[in-house]
């Protein structure tokens, strides 16, 4: 067990990042043997909108870790930027851990006359003052190399907690793993390996325009097809935002005469109408994490199932690893290609 030093680390909770703050210290103070407590901090916004952080505590000389998602409104971002300023200003070093982030489908220039927004937020935070940056599941790998290569940049993986929940809640069932797109099928294929399934399949989709839908079809053959019949389909995607792919995939299954449809998502964007849209579905319960932060009555929306699994000690387990210099492989889920 490691000896907590109250002078070389603190630990600080950004607005978004309040729901992970009990999980996060329990675990760090289970580790550490002792009581953590969290750093302390003001967040004072003035009558125009325009915001201030003030550090209530000395950190000068201190490695400090900023739990924090960004993600939309931009308030939030722009909160998180303005935190890591004031850490950096006298901390020694400044972790920012986000286990969701903002953007991460901006992360190529496929057509004349955009930008990659991804990459600029990535540069945002290392120009605040970021030393090092923990991210959770990216929309493609890629991204982790948009930070700069000054920064210490660690990825974590969501599966390393969803595998075991999937495999006690599906224990006693048949099912297999579908990917709704192309690109998830590395994905998919990972969680199939390690949830122990025959086979996963996935969904060829043409997008005519932000979050519009052209024509889906299923990759199989008819002996495919007709394998699928009374089964349970789990399908596996890395975020739920409007949720209109995994709806129509939902749709297409339940043509194919599979028993049930469960998705499996790690970051729940849950953007409007995507509960309207979920609830006219054959999908009968959706696993997400709480990556992101949903009040009990935003969830109660949805009339189907709803499962959230929580990330906040497995969070404290990375920080810890981070402070002290220990192996993120050991939060992987190990899968034998």
């Amino acid at each position: 067990m490691k000896v907590y030093d109250p002078d070389s680390l603190r630990v600080f909770f950004g607005p978004t990042g309040e729901h992970l703050k009990e999980g996060v210290l329990k675990k760090i103070s289970s580790l550490y043997g002792q009581p953590i407590e969290e750093g302390k901090y003001t967040l004072t916004t003035f009558k125009n909108q325009e915001i201030e952080i003030g550090i209530n505590e000395s950190i000068r000389g201190k490695t400090t870790f900023l739990v924090m998602p960004m993600h939309v409104p931009h308030k939030n971002i722009f909160i998180a930027l303005s935190f890591i300023r004031t850490l950096s200003e006298k901390a020694k070093k400044v972790y920012v851990v986000c286990p969701s982030i903002a953007y991460t489908r901006s992360d190529k220039k496929d057509k004349s006359g955009i930008t990659s927004n991804f990459k600029l937020l990535a540069d945002l935070i290392y120009k605040a003052g970021a030393d090092g940056i923990i991210v959770m599941d990216l929309h493609a790998e890629s991204e982790m190399y948009f930070f700069s290569s000054k920064m210490e940049v660690e990825r974590l993986f969501a599966s390393f907690i969803l595998i075991p929940a999937v495999k006690e809640m599906m224990q006693d069932e048949e099912f297999h793993v579908f990917s709704p797109d192309i690109g998830g099928m590395k994905r998919s294929k990972k969680y199939k390996q390690a949830l122990g399934c025959d086979k996963d399949w996935a969904f060829d989709k043409a997008r005519i325009g932000p979050n519009q839908l052209g024509d889906i079809k299923f990759l199989g053959d008819a002996e495919d097809k007709l394998s699928l019949r009374n089964l349970v389909a789990l399908i596996v995607d890395d975020m739920i935002d409007t949720a209109g792919s995994i709806c129509e995939v939902a749709k297409k299954l339940h043509e194919l005469g599979v028993k049930t449809v469960e998705i499996l998502a790690i970051h729940p964007e849950f953007s409007d109408p995507c509960f309207e849209k979920i609830n006219d579905s054959p999908i009968s319960k959706i696993t997400v994490t709480d990556s992101r932060y949903h009040s009990p009555k935003r969830l109660a929306l949805c009339k189907k199932e709803i499962k959230v699994i929580s990330i906040a000690e497995f969070i404290g387990q990375a920080i810890y690893n981070n402070h002290n210099k220990i192996s993120m492989s050991d939060l992987f889920i190990d899968i034998k290609e």
